[in-house]
């Protein structure tokens, strides 16, 4: 009876301790890692293990779309719950063409204007400017989203079920037993 009672007193412990996630995309690549307690797990990617060439199954645009209506639904259940920290971002539209490089640019603050009233970050560097000297833009980007486990359990089901939906039909589309 005591063991039960210490066990469900720390699975209820574990429900509301809260977690960070951290994304961000610079040149080098994109980093996703995720911090229990300050301490970081690296999710992507992988720390301190050689990276194996994989052959890469590249998904369809369909599905693509659909993975993304996924986590938008997920999104939408705990939208109110996710905590929005650390928001930076920095966008340099750059190229040959003087018409293209105000496109990106009139583009990205579109974009960052329809995202930024939606997260509500605490803490925000946006940069977005052109540079029409310079030959290619850059872009990076960092966001720090907390959270808890508790919030996860609500939208995770419903997600995990669109996501194999699409890996079985990604699996049958493959093999060719696709029917109609």
């Amino acid at each position: 009876m005591i063991a039960a009672l210490i066990v469900s007193a720390l699975f209820i412990t574990i429900l509301f301790l809260p977690f960070a996630s951290e994304l961000s995309y610079s040149p080098s690549g994109l980093h996703v890692s995720v911090k229990l307690f300050k301490i970081p797990i690296y999710i992507y990617p992988k720390r301190n293990k050689p990276e194996k060439k994989k052959s890469e199954k590249k998904l369809k645009l369909t599905d693509k779309l659909e993975l993304a209506k996924i986590i938008f639904r997920a999104f939408k259940l705990s939208k109110q719950k996710i905590k929005t920290d650390t928001l930076k971002l920095r966008f340099i539209s750059a190229g040959d063409d003087p018409y293209d490089v105000v496109m990106r640019y009139n583009s990205m603050n579109v974009i960052a204007g329809l995202f930024y009233p939606v997260i509500h970050p605490k803490n925000s560097d946006i940069v977005i400017r052109t540079d029409f000297e310079a030959g290619k833009s850059e872009l990076s980007a960092y966001i720090l989203l907390k959270i808890r486990f508790m919030h996860l359990l609500r939208a995770a089901p419903a997600a995990a079920i669109g996501i194999i939906k699409i890996l079985i039909k990604q699996r049958t589309t493959a093999n060719g037993k696709q029917t109609q």
